[in-house]
């Protein structure tokens, strides 16, 4: 099966918000299912994707080199 060609748009569209943009708002705007979006969010690892948003998260490697 082919990839949707909005599947990208959609991820680009979420970074751009920094993730700030519901999965029902980014399905009405792709024309697919809420599931859809919420398997591709999932699939593709979106979040992972979205640095830290405050720098209240430290990874293990900075709390390390910190010690």
């Amino acid at each position: 099966m082919a990839r949707n060609k909005n599947r990208n748009k959609a991820w680009k569209y979420y970074l751009k918000n920094k993730g700030n943009v519901t999965l029902k708002a980014l399905a009405v705007k792709y024309g697919v299912s809420k599931s859809t979006i919420r398997r591709w969010k999932k699939e593709d690892r979106w979040d992972e994707e979205q640095p830290p948003s405050s720098g209240k998260k430290k990874s293990a490697r900075l709390l390390f080199q910190e010690c």
